[in-house]
């Protein structure tokens, strides 16, 4: 994981602002069959990058920890974008931009 960006815009209740944290969650793995890269295959051992990107995502969605947050916090969480990247096989990897959107006080901070 690593930070990108944070920005704030100011809210239409005063004194609060719109605040989008933005960060990047590097997947890499390293998969020798050639047909089995992008998608795997049926097995649990022999999974390919899409694969490993959607178990990155459904962990994020399904964490309690995030859920009490969303709920108490009004933290809201999007996937901005997934990046894949192929430079030398037997290596892949994926680069997938968060967004976490949140409201802060401004002497809160």
């Amino acid at each position: 994981m690593e930070p990108i960006s944070e920005t704030e815009n100011n809210y239409v209740i005063p004194n609060y602002y719109d605040i989008t944290f933005r960060l990047t969650i590097t997947c890499w793995m390293e998969v020798y069959g050639i047909d089995t890269q992008i998608t795997g295959e049926e097995t649990e051992e022999s999974i390919g990058i899409l694969d490993f990107v959607a178990r990155v995502k459904n962990v994020l969605n399904s964490s309690t920890v995030l859920d009490s947050l969303k709920q108490s916090e009004g933290i809201k969480i999007s996937f901005a974008n997934t990046r894949y990247i192929f430079e030398t096989y037997p290596y892949r990897a994926a680069e997938i931009t968060v967004d976490i959107r949140f409201t802060s006080k401004a002497d809160s901070r």
